[in-house]
């Protein structure tokens, strides 16, 4: 079996000024799937990464920002289907092991 292509993102469809670490592209997925995926990839970030998040979701412009207040990671800018987020400093505290 052949492995799927990897995403690519347009070279010119997110704005130029930004400047992130990482790509998430979420391809197509729903929005429950694509957040569970996020949560995963940001996870394996060091804390204040900026990722560069590409979702085609039509519940992405609402759940990306509701995701980040929940988390504690900051929206730094939307154009969607573009999201800029930084990851934040530290872990909460109800997230770290004992």
């Amino acid at each position: 079996m052949a492995a799927e292509p990897e995403p690519r993102l347009p070279a010119r469809a997110y704005p130029a000024h930004w400047d992130f670490d990482e790509v998430y592209d979420s391809v197509d997925r729903g929005c429950g799937d694509f957040i569970i995926d996020l949560k995963q990839v940001m996870a394996q970030l060091p804390p204040r990464a900026v990722l560069m998040i590409a979702s085609r979701d039509a519940g992405a412009p609402l759940e990306i920002p509701a995701w980040c207040r929940l988390t504690g990671h900051r929206l730094l800018e939307a154009v969607p289907p573009f999201f800029l987020v930084r990851k934040r400093d530290e872990p909460r505290p109800r997230e770290t092991t004992p």
